[in-house]
């Protein structure tokens, strides 16, 4: 992998020379993946346009020119050479082994004879955006070509290759052809990056402002490959069951190959597919073996065969992949060569990846009018999320996808849409769906703001005909589909958001993917998100709303007419510690004020900054403010605290309501959106410093259970059991304890329920009674037959079911202590059992984990952390078990010396805890 890199400015009328990275000046110290305005911020020389106004004092590339952003990447690599060694032992030699041959020779004298390894070399670039020239000692490999989406594979000639000295590699990368101007603002500026095969968001967004570079750089790896004369490229395995998911499997293997030499070859195609982690040597064999695949076939000189058929081996009982929540997410790995004929113990090249078996209907489901998925036979009801990119500036590595990922696993999220307003296919991203079970919704780069359906007075032009470059768009989809249709986390192609493609590529696409792609015909298209299923399903504008709402009103019928919601989002301010660390200045942290009406409405006056942020509202559109419903805030924490309690309710409602019609009403929803890769102030369940919010722990306590108990509002708060197990739930038993916060009065009651019919929801006759004084806390517990503890949730009502929790103000002034006891059950998971000794309620108690004893903005945090719960309300003498996994941040990259356990709640006195390995309170 070549990582390190320096950049320079293209000098006009200069010739690039094979030393210039080495000699001459100007040239910065770069990695990659990144941006060239991400790596002007990395250098010093640009601020960071995710704090304050920074995009406001960037040279914007409309007025600045293409130029400004047009950079050299150059970096240099030895000419790989390996030891001579009996041909029997020979295979595939990729950087990884050279490097490690070359680190042994700077220890060891040279052995005592050394072949040059085999002539043929690539550059393999996974991304780049948006023209790209190759260099290697300055010779032209590659010159202007376009695309963000296509993965390109350049070869490199024996005689462009030093023989002695370091070889110089220099990619130019340019900007977009049509960058745009952002200038009037708007959903995609003025619309005209649309012209060009790339992502739209960087001329910004309601939730984002623009990308001064337009994102211009190499957004994934760049990679140097050896290989023979034989090159493989994108196997693809089809997966078909006799009769069903349990039944046996066939894998049809195909796989595309080239030859790089002058003359016609012969080769052996080699492939073994075993599950994942199997061991490879003798007697792995068994009831759920692998197959093997081999074919001889003849390529003509330089000749590129797009796919050849190996065939198809049966799989009598394979492990199944299953989405999050109903089995196993089992894996595959395939592995495939290439040798030629004539001396097969020889590797040209070889590739691996990895697949799933796993069956996959798609229809309209006739009771909603909406498109459901059945996975392995299993109805698979969707509580998932909208997905832009991991960082706004594409500075994405594989720890960040796959952190990113497992944050919607964590809350129960069983889908993701990658939305085409970016649709960056990043492979780390994929791998991670695969691996935590999230199904994907994977879009092409069409929306309706800019592709025809979004014009407006400052931007008149939105054009369905666009890109201009349609061969371009569709040799890009060719290339994402193939690399991305082995995994069997992808359920769903689509053609676009809120808008389908124009005629011409919307054919071209369903020809590609689809019931009869010739790429992947194993899930299904949809023209547009809209469309299909979804929403109204043909394609008016129904999906949202983004605004706060009253918690009851997600479970009114008149709420959502449609059965599988694509877009439906809300608030999103983060915590404190992220506000102080996007705003510099101390007076551009102030959070909104309060001016109250005659008529008893509230008009918010939002700072100019937090405007700038993308701040969304927390008032209703009756006029009463959410935050104001606990009191008004005094200060910032006490503001992003209110602010994180309706970011929990609110997203949890919303979440409960739609399990409550689970089938009977809806097939499916989607959270608008789960992250934002900006600092903004709206739609998140956890920011871009990757700080969880309120939200992401409401949408946990009802997602993250596989049966969950929860009360409908709007039937008087009836109870319901929502069981997402493929089995039937007997013999369980619901605890209810409630206590006033007017007297302290506590009541409990238990009620044996009968069997809970599997994939329903269930509702009891039993309910949580309404409060007349003060505000009500409710702790409904789910137990199995054995005593399991199924669910947990916790609600606090207001009297007359109002919407006014003002008297929490002064009761929270009479704190309550905590005790914690802390345990290490792994080498990076700490395990905290809060207990509540007082006899009264300890509300919305928060855990971070702090680097000192104190907090005041991300750097104090150690982040990303995972707590199995979080916001927690803790009854009074009850005690609750915490997971708090440290995995993603520890050693050897952190010392978790002076790391503490925080632990702050309304009414509760902070404190924190050590979590050392000397620590004294380790059970």
């Amino acid at each position: 992998l070549l990582c390190l890199f320096v950049v320079s400015p293209p000098k006009p009328k200069t010739k690039l020379s094979s030393s210039s990275s080495s000699s001459s000046s100007g040239w910065l110290p770069a990695t990659v993946p990144s941006t060239a305005l991400a790596l002007l911020v990395q250098n010093g020389l640009l601020p960071d346009p995710a704090k304050d106004e920074n995009v406001l004092t960037i040279p914007d590339v409309f007025h600045a020119g293409r130029d400004y952003y047009t950079f050299w990447w150059c970096t240099s690599f030895d000419t790989p050479r390996i030891r001579a060694r009996p041909p029997r032992r020979r295979e595939a030699c990729g950087l990884g082994r050279w490097l490690g041959l070359l680190r042994l020779r700077r220890t060891r004298p040279p052995p005592p004879t050394a072949t040059p390894a085999s002539p043929y070399v690539q550059v393999l670039l996974e991304g780049a955006n948006y023209g790209v020239s190759v260099h290697v000692n300055g010779v032209s490999l590659l010159s202007g070509a376009k695309g963000m989406f296509l993965r390109r594979v350049v070869e490199v000639p024996a005689s462009a290759l030093a023989e002695t000295s370091a070889n110089e590699l220099a990619i130019l990368v340019e900007p977009p052809d049509h960058v745009g101007c952002v200038d009037l603002g708007g959903q995609g500026g003025d619309h005209m990056i649309a012209k060009d095969v790339t992502s739209q968001y960087v001329e910004g967004w309601d939730w984002i402002q623009p990308m001064p570079d337009r994102n211009t750089g190499l957004w994934g790896s760049v990679r140097l490959q050896m290989s023979g004369p034989a090159l493989l490229s994108d196997p693809r395995v089809r997966v078909t069951f006799r009769k069903g998911a349990e039944s046996g499997a066939q894998a049809r293997l195909t796989v595309g190959c080239r030859n790089l030499s002058q003359e016609t070859v012969r080769v052996v195609i080699r492939a073994s597919a075993r599950p994942r982690g199997q061991s490879r040597g003798r007697g792995a064999r068994g009831p759920r073996e692998g197959q093997q695949w081999a074919k001889t076939v003849e390529l003509g000189a330089r000749q590129v065969a797009g796919e050849f058929d190996l065939g198809q081996q049966s799989f009598e009982d394979p492990m199944l992949w299953f989405p999050l929540g109903h089995g196993e997410q089992n894996l595959y790995e395939l592995r495939v060569s290439v040798s030629l004929a004539q001396t097969p113990s020889e590797v040209s090249h070889q590739v691996s990846t990895t697949f799933g078996f796993r069956s996959l209907e798609s229809a309209i489901d006739p009771r909603t009018r909406s498109r459901q998925f059945t996975v392995n036979g299993v109805p698979i009801f969707v509580r998932g999320g909208n997905y832009i990119v991991p960082d706004a500036m594409l500075r994405c590595d594989r720890e960040r996808c796959w952190t990113e990922v497992r944050h919607h696993a964590e809350m129960g999220l069983n889908m993701i849409r990658l939305w085409g307003g970016a649709g960056v296919p990043y492979a780390e991203f994929y791998e991670a769906c695969d691996f935590f079970g999230i199904m994907v919704w994977s879009e092409f780069w069409i929306t309706g703001d800019c592709d025809g359906r979004g014009a407006t007075k400052d931007s008149p032009e939105s054009n369905p005909d666009w890109p201009l470059d349609h061969q371009l768009f569709l040799e890009c989809a060719c290339d994402v589909i193939k690399k991305l249709r082995n995994h069997p986390s992808v359920v769903l192609w689509c053609g676009g958001n809120e808008q389908v493609p124009c005629k011409e590529l919307d054919d071209g696409l369903r020809a590609l993917v689809g019931e009869k792609g010739s790429l992947d015909d194993s899930r299904p298209y949809v023209s547009g998100s809209l469309w299909g299923g979804f929403g109204q399903g043909g394609g008016d504008w129904s999906d949202g709303p983004y605004g706060i709402q009253n918690e009851s009103d997600f479970w009114s019928d008149s709420f959502y007419p449609y059965g599988f919601n694509p877009e439906l989002g809300s608030v999103g301010v983060p915590c404190a510690e992220s506000i102080r660390t996007m705003f510099t200045k101390p007076g551009d942290q102030n959070p909104p004020k309060f001016v109250k009406n005659a008529d008893g409405t509230v008009t918010e006056v939002v700072p100019k900054s937090w405007e700038f942020h993308k701040y969304i509202t927390y008032t209703t559109s009756s006029g009463r403010s959410k935050i104001l419903s606990y009191g008004e805030p005094e200060n910032l924490d006490e503001y992003c605290q209110r602010a994180q309690i309706v970011n929990f309710t609110q997203y949890k409602a919303l979440a409960e309501a739609w399990g409550s019609r689970m089938w009977t009403k809806y097939t499916g929803m989607l959270i608008w959106k789960t992250a934002n890769p900006w600092t903004s102030l709206r739609g998140q369940m956890y920011d871009t410093y990757l700080n969880p919010t309120g939200a992401y722990f409401g949408v946990k306590q009802c997602c993250g259970d596989t049966c969950h108990v929860q009360c409908n509002p709007v039937e008087g708060n009836a109870f319901e059991v929502v069981n997402m197990l493929r089995d039937p739930v007997a013999g369980a038993k619901l605890e209810v304890e409630t206590v006033s916060c007017a007297d302290n009065a506590r009541k409990l009651q238990s009620f044996d329920l009968d069997e809970m019919p599997a994939l329903r929801t269930t509702r009891l006759s039993q309910g949580i009674p309404s409060c007349r004084d003060g505000v009500l806390f409710s702790k409904l517990r789910l137990l199995s037959a054995a005593g399991k503890v199924l669910s947990r949730n916790v609600y606090w009502l207001a009297p007359q079911g109002a919407d006014d929790f003002t008297s929490l103000k002064d009761w929270g002034k009479r704190k309550v202590g905590l005790v914690a006891e802390i345990s290490r059950p792994s080498t990076w998971v700490f395990h905290a059992k809060l207990r509540n000794p007082s006899a009264c309620v300890a509300f919305f108690v928060s855990l971070k984990v702090v680097k000192g004893k104190q907090v005041r903005d991300v750097n104090d945090l150690l982040l990303p952390v995972y707590y199995s719960e979080n916001y927690i309300t803790l009854f009074p003498g009850e005690s609750l078990g915490i997971d708090v996994d440290l995995g993603s941040v520890a050693s050897p990259r952190h010392d978790l010396e002076g790391v503490n356990l925080l632990v702050e709640g309304w009414n509760v006195d902070p404190f924190s805890v050590p979590l050392t390995p000397n620590n004294p309170l380790f059970l």
